[in-house]
């Protein structure tokens, strides 16, 4: 697999940056490429740390728990509480989708321990 494969496309990436500074403001191609490293770096660490649990639990499927799980284990904290908002929105979406008003009947989510 080339190197390139494993990143996120810069356009997508830049677009992410663009939205959180001001319309005058602009971004040079190194800051570009620099953050499509980072943010493929990242994914790459908590995706390996969230399989990591998985195997722990003898599971195939890795999920958003397992995500914001790895996050709180490896010390970001305020990562995790954000893919906690951010799986709890599209959770909610779902279940609106489907014509569910109500939470409960969405498997919980579960923050288990693995020290």
């Amino acid at each position: 697999m080339k190197q390139s494969d494993r990143l996120l496309p810069v356009a997508n990436v830049a677009g992410i940056m663009k939205r959180s500074i001001p319309v005058s403001a602009k971004i040079s191609k190194e800051a570009k490429e620099m953050m499509q490293h980072a943010a493929s770096e990242f994914i790459a660490f908590i995706t390996c740390k969230a399989q990591d649990l998985c195997k722990i639990e003898k599971r195939k499927t890795l999920t958003g728990d397992d995500l914001i799980l790895s996050m709180d284990q490896l010390g970001m904290p305020s990562h995790a509480d954000a893919g906690r908002r951010a799986l709890y929105k599209l959770k909610e979406g779902l279940q609106y989708e489907q014509g569910i008003s109500a939470m409960s009947q969405m498997p919980p989510v579960h923050w288990k321990s693995y020290h």
